[in-house]
């Protein structure tokens, strides 16, 4: 029986459930993975001096790692491409760190621009009660007092540059040092659908772009974008992983590292099995196939501009 109240804020757990009743062996995959993360996660934590700028690389990774599983499991692949794009990110970060120290100093004296670029944020402070108000303002004040020397001394050392980001060349120049010139495309997919351009609709939005007669927009997520950022994600964060092993050669680092390397394996040889469910899925909720009313809404626009909310509630 379906219940009429669901929406679109149930979709992720509706699908979560589909995925994981078609794929064997998926939610035991990502459970050894979590496990082999937590166990992993230490080794951020510990960090000093040189180590400090790799150390926080990879703290991040592993967020936008965790980010990643859960927008994989719930179908949702606007959100996962983001992860993904943040994971190349992270691994060009790493990449230089083992090359030169001076990227890891960078990075590290990067932290003052951002902090006085919080702390110019008051947006909140009209919307508080008076006593939140007031220690907000003392927060942001102490938080420009905190950072202004050290975001001086690294506009002078760095110069007017600096603001806009810590590396000192093109994420696409940085990548192509590193040989990784071909996977830069994958992050020019993601920056469309991060900042918004029409090819970054792909999997919501149907027809040709020659078709002048009508485009379809599904409501829900974009299921097609999820088998790439299954593939890539494991892909680069696994290297991260590699790499940091290459830079911290200790044996805490060895132990840590061999658990979660195994678990990425086994997550990674689930994905041809994955790829097929969730473009079985894609087609099935065209179809109607789970009968979840939003899913069978979509806004038809035609040649004259007119557009048309199209519902069809026996279907369900």
């Amino acid at each position: 029986m379906v219940d009429e109240r669901r929406g679109l804020l149930d979709l992720p757990s509706l699908i979560s459930d589909e995925l994981l009743s078609r794929v064997p062996g998926l939610k035991e995959a990502f459970r050894a993975v979590d496990s082999a993360l937590q166990l992993w996660f230490p080794t951020t934590t510990i960090a000093t001096g040189p180590m400090r700028a790799v150390h926080i690389a990879s703290s991040l990774a592993i967020k936008n790692f965790v980010d990643l599983l859960a927008d994989l499991l719930a179908g949702r692949g606007r959100s996962a491409v983001r992860a993904l794009r943040n994971l190349f990110e992270h691994l060009i970060s790493v990449l230089d760190f083992g090359a030169s120290p001076l990227a890891q100093q960078r990075f590290i004296e990067h932290r003052a621009i951002t902090e006085q670029t919080a702390a110019a944020l008051t947006f909140e402070l009209d919307r508080l009660l008076d006593d939140e108000r007031r220690a907000e303002v003392r927060r942001l004040r102490k938080l420009v007092k905190g950072s202004a020397r050290a975001a001086a001394k690294a506009i002078r050392d760095y110069g007017a540059g600096f603001k806009r980001g810590w590396a000192a060349e093109t994420l696409s120049e940085r990548a192509a040092r590193h040989g990784l010139a071909g996977e830069y495309e994958i992050y020019r997919l993601s920056s469309a659908v991060l900042h918004g351009s029409s090819g970054g609709a792909i999997g919501t939005v149907f027809g040709s772009a020659g078709d002048r007669r009508r485009s379809i927009h599904r409501l829900g997520p974009a299921l097609q974008l999820c088998p790439i950022s299954y593939l890539k994600g494991i892909a680069y964060f696994k290297r991260i992983v590699m790499e940091i092993q290459a830079i911290d050669s200790s044996d805490e680092v060895a132990q840590r590292a061999w658990p979660l390397l195994v678990a990425l394996e086994g997550m990674d040889g689930l994905w041809g099995d994955y790829r097929r469910a969730v473009l079985e899925l894609d087609v099935d909720l065209l179809a109607t196939a789970i009968p979840v009313p939003t899913l069978l809404t979509v806004l038809a626009f035609e040649r004259d501009g007119t557009m048309r909310v199209i519902h069809e509630p026996h279907l369900t």
